[in-house]
């Protein structure tokens, strides 16, 4: 008997159907797709922000030990004894 549909077609769509009913019975595929894809969007934004983060905490920490190391400079220079130079 032949209903007009090859065996491809017929297993796609019972694939579709099988993902739709046991995965997510009240979204169909198509939202669910769209909704994995906002989810990467989502994803891909989070890991920008945290790329962002870490290059601000890198500059913080580069300007915090320079200033640390200007401090043990200074407190050196105020403490060592003066060379007098003849």
């Amino acid at each position: 008997m032949k209903i007009g549909y090859t065996a491809q077609t017929l297993s796609e769509w019972g694939k579709r159907a099988e993902f739709d009913n046991i995965r997510c019975p009240d979204i169909p595929i198509a939202m669910f797709e769209k909704m994995k894809a906002l989810e990467g969007c989502s994803r891909e934004l989070r890991q920008q922000d945290i790329t962002r983060a870490n290059e601000h905490l890198g500059c913080a920490l580069t300007i915090f030990l320079q200033e640390r190391l200007l401090r043990t400079i200074n407190y050196f220079e105020t403490r060592l004894p003066e060379v007098v130079e003849d």
